[in-house]
């Protein structure tokens, strides 16, 4: 294995964790995006999260935090 297909695999594999962490953060489930990373987007998954709504946007600070 290459230099370079070392590199994209590690960051495929650091997507997975960081696409799992940013859902919690973004109100979503992480097991749920730790799978679309893993199997259909790779790295792509994080922006798509930045994309869509925070799913406790509307939600006053208080019911947001004991939401999680």
């Amino acid at each position: 294995m290459d230099l370079i297909t070392l590199a994209i695999l590690a960051v495929f594999v650091a997507s997975i964790y960081f696409a799992g962490d940013l859902a919690v953060r973004r109100g979503r489930s992480r097991t749920a995006w730790m799978w679309i990373a893993a199997l259909l987007l790779g790295p792509f998954a994080l922006p798509l999260l930045y994309l869509l709504p925070r799913r406790d946007a509307g939600q006053p600070p208080a019911a947001a935090a004991t939401a999680r």
